[in-house]
């Protein structure tokens, strides 16, 4: 085993949560180490970041469905910590406010994906890869197509590569019409299928993410985007806007690939919110790979084991990347390994948190050994306490025990270790996620500067 090394922050998980946070610890002076095996849950991610929505929820068909925006999304945190008191906005009240520095943080971290926020301060309004239309606060450049701006004269074709297997036109179309129908009348749009005949003579593509790895090629993009072309001729009404699967490439499309992309099919082509697994996920990953390794985070492919834990402290960590291991001393660990997908949380005979074994809770309540379908609705839109399981936190992401009490005075948490929320209900996903990571890589590397171990060398008590 070769010598231990010591970091101001290592930080425990390599999805979004992990490199937002190390980030932004460096971007604060500290040295940061980043562990993980895995992306997290960024295969998922659809595109849009999502913080907050007040109209999530709505029953379909009423007079706010469709394409109404809602509330500014700073209002729908509000809303959201109201009806949820043990969601993160509620528990963490006093640093809301930072919200909007999260979002504009991660929006500086990745310029390649142009990440966008409306000036208005509402959530875009985006159609989905199932034809359902959702809102969220920051979308991608490449799939910025806001169903709210367009005049009801639109005519948006949704493009279905017969080289692409597992995507139809014709539902997806249909869906859309329906969805931006409720409660939008006269303002929504119309939905034309577009399918374009096969291109390449061999075998279809099984997903998106093969499709986007061929789009890759400059070349082999203009021979798709010509046989689209050419197939849009015959199409009566002729479409105004395109609407095609998330797959254009794996990389990030600058605005002038983009502007091209355009030009050659003759009017705005935008990709759809993602399913998983995900190109844009694996897109977003990249690039904050990429923002990390350019700002000197250290950022390795590792698994992370056998915590050393003195007076409620964690004094060391044992890193393992093929046969070399290794000991890490940190003076703070940021906590975001994610939740039961990402291995962050695991259930053998009890639930607990896989690092630490820090007890994992639900709605206030040890999870435990307690039966899953108890905590789980009768039906699909049912109730399912079991996706708001996680870590209970202090105001200062500090791990609690079943007496909330801290348990470890130099880890905070970060995304959706913490729980209390559910990202596919509340409408708030990846914006928890990038806001509990902001803070906690501020919160890190303050508390390094004044750890025992400070840069300095001299002794000083943990702020």
């Amino acid at each position: 085993m070769s010598a231990a090394t010591e970091v101001d922050v290592v930080v425990v998980g390599a999805g979004v949560a992990g490199l937002v946070a190390a980030l932004r610890a460096r971007a604060a002076g500290a040295s940061v180490l980043v562990l993980g095996k895995s992306s997290g849950a960024s295969f998922a991610w659809s595109g849009s970041v999502d913080v907050a929505d007040s109209l999530v929820g709505m029953v379909p068909g009423s007079a706010v469905a469709g394409l109404e925006r809602g509330d500014a999304v700073e209002d729908a945190i509000v809303q959201t910590a109201g009806r949820l008191p043990r969601h993160p906005y509620a528990r963490l009240g006093a640093a809301r406010v930072n919200v909007r520095d999260a979002l504009r943080f991660l929006v500086d971290a990745v310029p390649s994906l142009a990440l966008s926020l409306r000036p208005d301060g509402k959530n875009h309004v985006l159609a989905t890869a199932l034809g359902t239309v959702k809102r969220g606060a920051l979308v991608s450049r490449s799939q910025l197509l806001d169903l709210a701006e367009l005049p009801s004269s639109a005519v948006v074709g949704v493009v279905e590569w017969r080289d692409l297997a597992g995507f139809n036109a014709r539902p997806v179309s249909e869906m859309l019409r329906f969805c931006c129908g409720l409660g939008a009348g006269h303002r929504a749009p119309r939905f034309v299928d577009v399918v374009v005949p096969r291109v390449n003579g061999g075998e279809v593509f099984l997903d998106n993410a093969i499709f986007a790895a061929a789009l890759d090629d400059d070349a082999e993009r203009l021979r798709f985007l010509q046989a689209l072309q050419l197939r849009l001729a015959a199409i009566d009404p002729a479409p105004t806007h395109l609407l095609m699967p998330a797959a254009l490439g794996t990389r990030p499309l600058s605005k002038e690939a983009l502007d091209d992309v355009d030009k050659k099919v003759g009017r705005p082509l935008r990709e759809l919110l993602a399913l998983p697994p995900s190109v844009p996920g694996r897109r977003l990953i990249t690039a904050l790979r990429d923002a990390a390794t350019a700002a000197g985070v250290d950022v390795r492919d590792a698994s992370v084991m056998a915590p050393v834990i003195e007076a409620g402290r964690v004094v060391s960590l044992e890193v393992q990347r093929g046969p070399e291991r290794q000991q890490v001393r940190p003076r703070v660990v940021v906590l975001a390994s994610g939740r039961f997908f990402g291995g962050g949380l695991v259930r053998d005979h009890e639930a607990r948190e896989s690092l630490f074994g820090l007890p994992v809770v639900v709605d206030g309540q040890p999870l435990g050994d307690r039966f899953i379908g108890s905590l789980t609705g009768d039906s699909v839109d049912g109730d399912h306490a079991i996706f708001r399981a996680g870590l209970a936190v202090d105001d200062a992401l500090a791990p609690l025990d079943h007496s909330q009490r801290r348990v470890l005075d130099n880890v905070v948490c970060a995304g959706s270790v913490i729980g209390g929320f559910d990202p596919s209900r509340d409408g708030a996903a990846l914006g928890v996620h990038v806001w509990t990571s902001w803070l906690a890589g501020s919160l890190a590397a303050d508390a390094a500067k004044f750890s025992a171990l400070g840069p300095g060398g001299q002794a000083q008590d943990l702020a």
